[in-house]
Formats: structure tokens, sequence, C-alpha cells
């Protein structure tokens, strides 16, 4: 059968497959919200589970000021068929004919292009240990194969813009929705293993320092924001 041999696929390998699950989608609810907001109502079931220094009316009005947020950008707005989890552990090499398999589909669904592929790079190694620095050129390389494959003759538009550089600013523009969700994650793991609540607390409140110390990117006032169209409510 398939086999995990993920850490010996080459960049170019990966994406030819990538934008055949990545497919527009039927509805429009992304599933990083649908997720985030099926968590936080068990989340309020508990609420007193919550540690320091997270509350539920904190977590929701960081979520909410978060979409509102991502939602004036209307360059990033690109709905796809989401893996959801897409990382090398999902991603089964069969050594005999070289086939690629995606497994682990639990949470697909319509979901933001770019929060997929992010999350694929990003890093999340907890606090206490020094993380394995995110490769850069990795994604850039990704992303130009994901381009090539799905637009062969991607590049520079009529318009004058980088196709390229466009589709990795808005990937870029995801990293603090990676952490927040990572974030949320870990404390509604805290409600249902409240055995290791301990071990939930340390890494959501990792995940919830690199949010904050990323979520300018979601300002307006950003770089990235203004470059893909962020315009007052």
């Amino acid at each position: 059968p398939p086999h995990s041999t993920a850490h010996h696929l080459t960049i170019p390998t990966i994406p030819p497959a990538f934008p055949s699950v990545f497919a527009s989608p039927d509805t429009v609810e992304p599933v990083l919200w649908s997720s985030i907001n099926a968590m936080l109502e068990r989340i309020a079931k508990d609420p007193e589970l919550l540690p320091a220094p997270f509350s539920l009316d904190m977590l929701v009005r960081e979520c909410k000021t978060a979409r509102e947020a991502l939602e004036k950008c209307a360059g990033c707005q690109q709905l796809v068929l989401g893996h959801g989890d897409f990382k090398p552990s999902n991603v089964m090499l069969e050594d005999a004919n070289g086939a690629i398999t995606f497994i682990d589909f639990e949470l697909a669904g319509p979901n933001y292009r770019g929060f997929d592929i992010f999350k694929l790079f990003r890093r999340g190694q907890t606090s206490n240990s020094e993380p394995t620095p995110m490769s850069h050129a990795n994604l850039r390389a990704f992303v130009e194969a994901y381009l090539d494959y799905e637009e062969p003759k991607a590049g520079i538009s009529p318009g004058g813009v980088d196709k390229l550089e466009a589709l990795l600013e808005e990937v870029y523009l995801f990293e603090p929705l990676t952490w927040l969700e990572a974030a949320v994650f870990f404390l509604f793991a805290i409600t249902e293993d409240p055995e290791h609540a301990d071990d939930w607390a340390a890494l959501a409140r990792h995940r919830w320092e690199q949010y904050e110390l990323t979520r300018d990117a979601l300002s307006p006032n950003s770089r990235l924001s203004k470059k893909l169209g962020a315009v007052e409510a």
C-alpha cells in the first residue's frame, strides 16, 4: 500500500495534484470560520476551563475583528475546495509508480486558498523549543509550480500584475489567521481532553503569541492589505 515518503518529494512534485483538489466550491462559507465558530460554541459550554489569559469574550471579539479585517481585502477572497490540513504527513507517495495520494480530508471544504497554502509551510513548535525556520524559498517555488500548472501562461497579466507576486502576497496575508485558528483549536482541545489541559494550554499560548506578533498584516494600513485592495468600511 502507499506509504509516506513526503520528505523525498521535491517542491514541483506536489502542486500538479494540488489544483485538482482546489476547485471552486459551490458554497461560500469558508471552513476557517465555520470551524472556528463550531469550536467557540463548544468552548462556550465550559468557559471556566479556559486558561489565563484567555476568556470567551476575548476569543469571540478577536475572531470577529480578524474576519472583518480580512473581508475588507478585496484581493484575498479567492475561495477554493481546500484540504484544510495540507502538510507533508498527509501526502502519500507510492514508490512503485510515483502516484500521489492526499489523505485526512476531515477538515476539507470551501476555504481561502492563501490559508491552506501558508499553513503547509508554517512552523508551529512550542515556545520551549526552537522551531525549524520556515522556508520562504520553498513556499515561493511551490506557488510558482502551482501557478504553472493552473495557468500555464501565468505571469504578467494584461494589467501589469505579476501573478506570482500577487499570489504570494495573498498567501502571506493569511499567516496571522493560521495562528489564530491553531490557538482556538488547542483551547477547544482542553474542553475535549481536560486531562492534558496544561499541554494544550502551552500550545494555545504559543500560537496566540504568534498571532499577536503577525496580526498587523490584517490591518488596512499594512503593506500587504493595501496591495491586496483593502478598502474602508
